[in-house]
């Protein structure tokens, strides 16, 4: 009892610490989107319209930049221009970073994305050092207003909530636009692609499955699986969200509606349930650990609920040894 207490204490405090100097930095006013004469399929309902169309691969290395070696890696980055358009053009340069091992390929590559305030690639980097010695890649990408792709004046992340409906449908469609393009530009080179996402990066993940062909495995950690339920049931980040939406009462049926392709339960999974693995947190207190149960339920997936918060779960030392022996599992990758 007093650790989970503790645990749901520690959530709190990160919560109010990131809304605080991250996500509502000099109370810069809310972003708006487009209107719907500009962009009909974002307000369609309808999965097909609001992700096209489907991105066209491209030579991901044509611009790289070598950001460091050892004995076991190179780490290159990536920079490609995003197929989307925004009025914040550091947003529109898509970045990437990729862990190459030296020893060995085995043809697969785990495509990542990080939490909502991305200060860094150390998680994924983390997740590398267990799967480099495997001869396994890992790339991951920068959400859009995250990390690199942050516009001056603004922190990370700030610029993914801070906004109406519009803004925050446009800024998800984008950022899944850009990760499947990582995708199919991946597999055209011949490589076995499967994702891994952490918090926010787990929904990005969970999104681009449905859209997706050929993905090896999905494994996402906490990820927020239903945004219009998190608008119902509140917390400290979801205010950051409502000021950018307003605070003046929601049309339910409306939004339900026009958040559907935003929301991986109102579709089947292309994936296939036996190849994805949630993971959620019993004491979390940024994102429904319910939602996520019920999401592996009705795609019968693998789930693990973990006796963590949202915060202990993210950055625990022991999450990357699981992540890295199931997707080896799902690889068919013996350690």
């Amino acid at each position: 009892m007093l650790r989970a207490l503790f645990l749901k204490v520690i959530d709190e405090l990160m919560a109010n610490i990131l809304l605080h100097q991250f996500l509502w930095f000099r109370r810069r006013p809310p972003a708006r989107g487009p209107a719907p004469p500009a962009c009909p399929g974002l307000f369609s309902g309808e999965l097909d319209a609001f992700y096209a169309p489907r991105p066209e691969p491209l030579v991901l290395d044509a611009q790289r930049s070598l950001f460091c070696e050892s004995t076991e890696t190179a780490i290159w980055d990536y920079r490609f221009p995003s197929e989307t358009r925004t009025s914040w053009p550091e947003s529109d340069e898509v970045w990437c970073r990729h862990w190459k091992p030296r020893c060995g390929d085995r043809g697969i590559t785990v495509v990542g994305v990080d939490g909502i305030v991305q200060l860094g690639s150390r998680w994924f980097g983390r997740l590398a050092g267990a799967l480099a010695p495997l001869g396994i890649d890992v790339l991951t990408m920068d959400a859009p207003f995250n990390y690199r792709r942050t516009p001056a004046g603004y922190r990370p992340g700030q610029l993914i909530i801070s906004g109406d409906v519009e803004h925050q449908l446009a800024v998800t469609r984008q950022a899944v636009l850009d990760l499947w393009r990582v995708v199919v530009s991946l597999q055209r080179q011949g490589r076995r692609v499967g994702l891994v996402g952490v918090s926010y990066g787990g929904w990005l993940t969970l999104l681009t499955s449905l859209l997706a062909d050929e993905l090896e495995f999905l494994i996402a950690v906490a990820p927020p699986v239903d945004i219009v339920r998190m608008l119902r049931e509140g917390g400290t980040i979801v205010r950051a969200i409502r000021r950018g939406m307003g605070h003046a009462p929601l049309d339910q049926a409306a939004l339900e509606q026009m958040a559907r392709p935003v929301l991986p339960g109102r579709w089947p999974t292309r994936l296939g349930g036996g190849r994805i693995s949630l993971h959620a947190a019993r004491y979390d207190r940024l994102v429904p650990s319910a939602a996520i149960e019920e999401l592996a339920r009705a795609w019968n997936t693998r789930f693990t609920m973990h006796a963590a918060a949202h915060f202990s779960l993210a950055v625990s030392p022991w999450i990357f040894p699981l992540v890295a022996r199931e997707l080896c599992e799902f690889a068919g990758v013996r350690r």
